[in-house]
C-alpha cells in the first residue's frame, strides 16, 4: 500500500476557511481595543499640553498663554509683537502632532505637516 503524502483540496479549503473565520472573531474582537488606544492617544496628548501650560506658567511668573488673554511683552521679558501662545508653541511644545488628535481628520489648508 502507498501512504498518503499530501492535503487533498478538500483539507486545504477548510484549514482556510477555519483561518479566515478566526481572523474574523480577532478582528472583531481587537476593532474596539484599537479604537480605545486612538482615545488614549489624545488624552495623552491633552496631558502633554497641561504639563507644557504648567512648566510656562512656572516660568512666567504664573501668566497664562491663552490667545484670548492680552499679555505685555514686559511682563514676559519678550521682545515687542511677540505674543506669549506663540513663545508657548515655539518652545514648550515641540511636536505640533500633539496638538492633534489621530482620529482627527486632516485640515486641508493646513499642508501636509502640522506647523
Amino acid at each position: 500500500m502507498r501512504t498518503r503524502n499530501a492535503f487533498t483540496l478538500v483539507e486545504l479549503l477548510v484549514v482556510i476557511a477555519i483561518i479566515i473565520v478566526l481572523a474574523g472573531i480577532i478582528w472583531a474582537v481587537l476593532g474596539p481595543a484599537r479604537e480605545r488606544a486612538r482615545q488614549m492617544i489624545c488624552v495623552s496628548h491633552i496631558h502633554q499640553i497641561g504639563l507644557a501650560a504648567s512648566i510656562y506658567r512656572q516660568d512666567y511668573n504664573g501668566m497664562d498663554s491663552s490667545v484670548g488673554i492680552a499679555m505685555g511683552d514686559a511682563q514676559l521679558g519678550l521682545p515687542a509683537n511677540i505674543s506669549g501662545f506663540t513663545v508657548f508653541l515655539n518652545s514648550y511644545v515641540k511636536d505640533k502632532r500633539l496638538l492633534f488628535c489621530p482620529d482627527a481628520p486632516p485640515d486641508p489648508t493646513a499642508g501636509s505637516n502640522y506647523g
